[in-house]
């Protein structure tokens, strides 16, 4: 469950626009896709690729199943790479998105 922004209703950023949370921060829903969110937030799936070792190139559209040290998590679910482009989200909904990298 998502935290919600004061004076807003559940699931609604200022204004009443619907949304979710992001790594805990409420975000607009967007188009409400899990790909549309990965674009608004600018996660670059070729800067992990990159970073990875891997040489393909990538953008949230055409290259999620090459995005390697990127995970994302919808409601407490981890989302498997391939089901990117067919999660849809709700309004309440809360994701985390996480990146790694290597280092100590």
């Amino acid at each position: 469950m998502s935290a919600a922004v004061p004076g807003n209703a559940p699931g609604s950023a200022p204004g009443g626009t619907p949304s979710l949370s992001v790594n805990g921060r409420a975000r607009p829903l967007g188009d409400g896709t899990l790909t549309g969110l990965l674009e608004a937030e600018a996660v670059n799936t070729q800067a992990v690729n990159t970073q990875a070792g891997n040489t393909q190139a990538g953008n949230t559209q055409a290259g999620t199943s090459g995005a390697r040290g990127l995970a994302v998590a919808v409601n407490g679910q981890v989302v498997p790479r391939r089901a990117w482009d067919a999660t849809r989200l709700a309004p309440g909904d809360a994701v985390e998105i996480v990146k790694l990298f290597a280092g100590g």
